[in-house]
């Protein structure tokens, strides 16, 4: 995310900030805002620091929409298959998969022969 001289990278929940390519803080990101922010990023002008923080902050929050959005966009097809099942099923080994159906059935299994209480 670039603002003027300004750029916020993110790494996980760590947001850095450059000036003019020199990183001149960091902070943690919640996914709204960067929080334990540095102070005196802008020695020029440290009454714009608010302004700067609001405008990358901002620029993070729309880039992190966009991000979700395109996650989303490739995670169903066009009939609705949810294709990250699909991918991660086709990431396993055929064992693994076979375990995943035992563990599904198992589970199955325990549910229906619990004892169904009713009150009367």
């Amino acid at each position: 995310m670039q603002v003027g001289e300004y750029t916020a990278t993110i790494d996980l929940d760590r947001v850095r900030i450059f000036r003019n390519g020199t990183l001149v803080g960091t902070g943690r990101w919640t996914g709204r805002c960067i929080e334990d922010r540095p102070s005196g990023i802008s020695p020029d002008a440290p009454g714009e620091e608010e302004t700067i923080f609001a405008t990358l902050e901002a620029g993070l929050l729309k880039e992190a929409a966009q991000e979700v959005a395109d996650m989303q966009a490739q995670a169903y097809d066009e009939d609705g298959v949810d294709r990250t099942l699909i991918r991660w099923m086709l990431s396993l080994t055929p064992r693994e998969r076979l375990k995943v159906l035992e563990d599904h059935n198992r589970s199955l299994m325990r549910i229906l022969d619990a004892p169904v209480h009713r009150e009367l």
